[in-house]
């Protein structure tokens, strides 16, 4: 589905897989930094980092809530300082960047044994 189809279907798969992130979507959202699309490529990166911090599956009821529990000190799931470093959400629009979060995240992924689709 994500190497696959029309830009705006692929654009859309990404996004729910973003929103779903469990490990069942792990091999997906991988496969999808490799995408040329950088709207899929960004929304695997904010996927991976859902489900790093352990964010529940997101729906329009729970998001704000949850992405706010997701990131307060006070609530989040502590990461190491280098998970910490590579959680990101959104465009990512600072020279270099995206390429070390992918880089990282194919890492991750390999380190924890996830296989490709």
């Amino acid at each position: 589905m994500i190497t696959n189809g029309s830009p705006p279907l692929r654009e859309a798969a990404s996004a729910a897989l973003r929103e779903i992130h469990t490990a069942a979507t792990l091999p997906y959202l991988t496969q999808s930094l490799d995408s040329a699309d950088a709207n899929v490529r960004q929304n695997a990166i904010a996927g991976l980092s859902f489900y790093i911090l352990g964010a529940p599956v997101l729906n329009d009821k729970n998001r704000a809530v949850e992405f706010d529990r997701a990131l307060n000190p006070a609530t989040k799931r502590r990461l190491s300082p280098d998970e910490e470093a590579h959680v990101h959400f959104g465009q990512i629009e600072q020279p270099g960047r995206e390429p070390d979060l992918t880089l990282w995240w194919k890492q991750w992924s390999k380190r924890g044994g996830v296989d490709a689709p």
